[in-house]
């Protein structure tokens, strides 16, 4: 959880990529119940933010690829979002970045 948000704080994109990919990595290692605490009632539920968060600091890198990859798992795991505002929210994200990246598909 730590290296989620610190990702959120950095200024420099390499490093946010860093903690997003260490965030992602270390993923396996939370509980259901870690994280009921800050409202999401599931480890699986906070994939798909990983994803987003991983997949939007890989675009604006230029890795497309690594965008598009994250962006599928973070699709691939959204039904573990909930019905509320946390989970309108990332599903929104993730729409977002998929337009994003069909942009960028059709510039090349």
């Amino acid at each position: 959880m730590l290296a989620h948000y610190l990702a959120d704080l950095e200024t420099d994109l390499d490093a946010e990529v860093g903690w997003d990919r260490v965030a992602l990595e270390q993923h396996g290692d939370v509980g259901d119940g870690d994280l009921a605490v800050i409202g999401i009632p599931s480890a699986r539920g906070m994939l798909p933010s990983l994803h987003l968060n991983l997949a939007d600091g890989l675009l604006r890198s230029g890795d497309v690829a690594g965008a598009t990859r994250h962006l599928e798992a973070g699709m691939a795991v959204s039904d573990a979002l909930g019905d509320d505002g946390y989970g309108g929210m990332i599903r929104d994200g993730l729409q977002r970045l998929a337009e994003r990246l069909g942009d960028v598909a059709a510039n090349r």
